[in-house]
């Protein structure tokens, strides 16, 4: 059997889980402008799931980019990756 587990559950968003991902957001953000990009978001894709295909990275982007914006800021970033599907 498969693993249904989904990474993406707005429980559980402790204060070292929001540290962890502010941390990663902060190492890609290389000019420190608070913002990153669409490739620099696909490479922290790709870094944390080298299993997804570039297809799986490229709908999860327009998911996050869904204002069409070619950057993201962390508080954006944060809500993203701990939204609860709602």
């Amino acid at each position: 059997g498969g693993s249904g587990r989904s990474s993406r559950s707005g429980r559980g968003r402790s204060p070292a889980d929001l540290d962890r991902v502010t941390d990663v957001f902060q190492r890609f953000d290389e000019n420190g402008d608070g913002f990153i990009n669409r490739a620099e978001l696909a490479a922290i894709l790709r870094r944390i799931l080298p299993e997804w295909t570039e297809n799986d990275a490229e709908r999860l982007l327009d998911s996050a980019y869904s204002d069409k914006s070619s950057s993201i800021c962390l508080s954006d970033f944060l809500n993203w990756i701990f939204e609860d599907g709602g």
